[in-house]
């Protein structure tokens, strides 16, 4: 098990809460797929320098600060994949550190609800990468104590302070991060 506990502060509840805001809206922007206009690369698709300049003048537009996706000691990622013309669903479209994710339930192209989840493998279908042993056992029951959470109940489609139910999502997924990361990862087998 890790050593460090995470804990989020009040200020970590406010980036949770831009963030998911950011990621709910970016989706929907890039709900057209790789060539639709307002486009954010991510993952795989960063494969030269530009795309990442790309990025970083992108976010600026935003007026996001260079630590906007650190939150409570954690830099989180976003990934946003294009391929075999999957996108904008749980598997293409997330919020992850390494197989730890925050995922979207979508309608017509659109995060309608967010829930933690912990990837047990990857890809899902036929995993090449997966958790194997007690800290899947552990994991998987994780993935089975959490629901989805709809956008407006999290309060992600207002200006209003964190909601306690954003609060306890953020709360969630640093408890599952802080006990079982470092079991996970050691875990993991590639086929």
């Amino acid at each position: 098990m890790n050593n460090k506990v995470y804990v989020a502060s009040e200020e970590d509840y406010i980036k949770f809460k831009k963030f998911l805001q950011f990621f709910v809206q970016q989706s929907a922007e890039n709900r057209n797929g790789p060539t639709g206009p307002n486009r954010l690369y991510s993952g795989a698709d960063l494969t030269n320098d530009n795309k990442r300049r790309a990025n970083a003048e992108f976010l600026r537009s935003y007026n996001l600060a260079d630590d906007f996706a650190e939150i409570a000691g954690l830099k989180f990622g976003i990934m946003f994949y294009f391929s075999e013309n999957a996108h904008n669903d749980m598997n293409s479209t997330y919020i992850n550190i390494g197989l730890f994710n925050i995922v979207g339930q979508f309608e017509i192209g659109k995060v309608i609800a967010l829930r933690n989840y912990i990837r047990l493998g990857i890809p899902p279908a036929a995993p090449t990468l997966k958790i194997t042993g007690e800290a899947r056992d552990l994991c998987a029951a994780r993935n089975n104590d959490t629901q989805f959470n709809r956008i407006t109940d999290l309060g992600i489609d207002d200006n209003d302070a964190p909601n306690a139910l954003l609060k306890s999502m953020l709360d969630e997924y640093l408890k599952n991060y802080s006990e079982l990361f470092e079991m996970a990862m050691n875990s993991v087998v590639r086929r």
